[in-house]
């Protein structure tokens, strides 16, 4: 099995830097443009599923790629979504210290454990689902983050240290080969090689 991992385009809340977490916001233009890059990366690959996050910025990047691969079908899970943020959604992460809720759970949010019990979840799931398939992941900075952090087997913690705010960059591709049924192993990660 081999998943190829991709962060959605720049939204319009990521070029104002505002919070996103769950609420829906649109991809940029120049996001838009990193999209259309990245299918065309793609556009010759032979994807045999896309898993896409449901929430609109990755679910329109989703649209872009997918028009090389029509046949293809898109599986939508809530799974894939980016971490809750409570109350800080919408606000401009310029006037909050977000780095301290990385242990803490934002009223009416989510914990990052939570998100990485989603992610266990979701790979567990395509395991036994699949076998020598190739699969599209569509989602969000915060859900790789936390598959990063299971598959190298580092804490949330020290994913933040290999992976500081910012490193996980719009359209980047993290690529995922199964060495055996159970084992994965990242192959390449945060490649951007597409955008030029």
């Amino acid at each position: 099995m081999k998943i190829i991992l991709i962060r959605h385009g720049l939204s319009i809340a990521n070029e104002k830097n505002i919070i996103q977490g769950q609420t829906n916001f649109k991809l940029s233009k120049e996001g838009k443009e990193q999209v259309k890059k990245t299918a065309l990366r793609f556009k010759k690959t032979k994807i045999d599923v896309i898993y896409s996050s449901d929430l609109g910025r990755a679910k329109e990047t989703t649209k872009i790629i997918k028009k090389f691969h029509k046949s293809v079908h898109v599986c939508f899970s809530k799974l894939l979504r980016e971490r809750n943020f409570g109350y800080l959604e919408g606000k401009e992460a310029d006037k909050i210290p977000v780095s301290k809720f990385r242990n803490r759970r934002p009223k009416g949010g989510e914990l990052n454990s939570d998100v990485k019990k989603r992610a266990k979840e979701f790979l567990r799931y395509l395991q036994k689902k699949y076998s020598d398939e190739k699969i599209m992941v569509v989602t969000h900075g915060g859900f790789i983050r936390m598959i990063y952090s299971i598959l190298n087997k580092k804490t949330i913690k020290q994913s933040y240290i290999d992976m500081p705010s910012g490193f996980i960059k719009n359209t980047c591709i993290f690529e995922i080969e199964s060495t055996t049924k159970k084992n994965l192993k990242i192959v390449r990660q945060n490649c951007i090689r597409h955008l030029g």
